[in-house]
């Protein structure tokens, strides 16, 4: 495992797909920690959730925003409206970015 962290940054791995893999706390995640942490929603400029590597999650809005091959789908219009349910799911699973703190 190539560690980041000698170099200061985060520790991360190649996945066998030759992808990098960055590790956020102990939860892998193939979205650089860097784009995640300046990401935001388009509609409320806050921070996001990153789901799986699939999603990107409002849980102020409870909107969804897709990763489509490996790039967010940030636009308004592509988000979709989540339930209570998945929105219990999100927040549970997300990973997150920014902090408005």
């Amino acid at each position: 495992m190539d560690s980041g962290r000698d170099r200061g940054g985060p520790r991360r791995a190649v996945g066998w797909t030759g992808s990098v893999v960055y590790e956020v706390g102990r939860t892998p995640v193939a979205v650089d920690p860097t784009l995640l942490n300046i990401l935001a929603c388009p509609e409320d400029k806050g921070p996001l959730l990153l789901v799986d590597d699939t999603v990107l999650y409002n849980p102020r809005l409870r909107r969804a925003y897709p990763i489509e091959n490996g790039i967010p789908v940030l636009l308004i219009d592509e988000a979709v409206s989540v339930g209570d349910a998945e929105h219990e799911d999100y927040v549970a699973r997300g990973v997150p970015g920014w902090t408005q703190d």
